[in-house]
């Protein structure tokens, strides 16, 4: 969720700042919007039924590891538009795989059903009313792409630390 509160939010503006010809400054959310239909298309086919929970944190990750670069090549907008669309890519897989642990989770909580969907819609909703102001800060203070090399970081730090301590079932 706070990846796509950048990008929902920096994106757009991340895109006319490096992409000189104007009518090309809309790459960015087209590149980082368009891997998830592919990714939904794939998972459909996957089927997956064990390990999602494993394998939402490292597809996470993975779309860490691919947006901590940008900075690095912020006056070249192609290999910028290629980390963003691998990176969605692989976020294409990690949202939809852990709506799925909480669908899973739902079914298994018996009377807490409705305190876990309001948890899990609260935090959502955190995402996109924290994560824009301190973005825009951020993005004020430093650079776009540092901004998102940042969200980066954070992402693979966040994945490591679900990784190593979220336990194999929740109950």
């Amino acid at each position: 969720e706070a990846i796509e509160a950048t990008f929902w939010t920096i994106g757009g503006l991340f895109g006319r700042e490096i992409v000189k010809e104007s009518n090309l400054d809309w790459t960015f959310i087209v590149l980082y919007s368009a891997p998830f239909i592919v990714g939904s298309l794939i998972l459909a086919k996957l089927n997956i039924s064990s390990g999602k929970k494993r394998l939402s944190h490292l597809t996470m990750m993975v779309a860490g590891i691919i947006l901590t670069p940008i900075y690095f090549f912020a006056n070249n907008w192609i290999p910028v538009a290629i980390l963003i669309f691998l990176a969605s890519f692989f976020l294409s897989f990690a949202g939809p795989l852990n709506e799925a642990v909480y669908s899973d989770l739902i079914r298994r909580s018996g009377n807490y059903k409705d305190d876990l969907l309001g948890l899990s819609k609260a935090n959502s909703s955190l995402a996109y009313i924290i994560v824009p102001v301190v973005v825009g800060i951020l993005a004020d203070n430093f650079s776009y792409s540092m901004v998102f090399s940042t969200i980066g970081v954070l992402t693979v730090l966040i994945g490591l630390l679900l990784l190593m301590f979220t336990p194999k079932k929740l109950h």
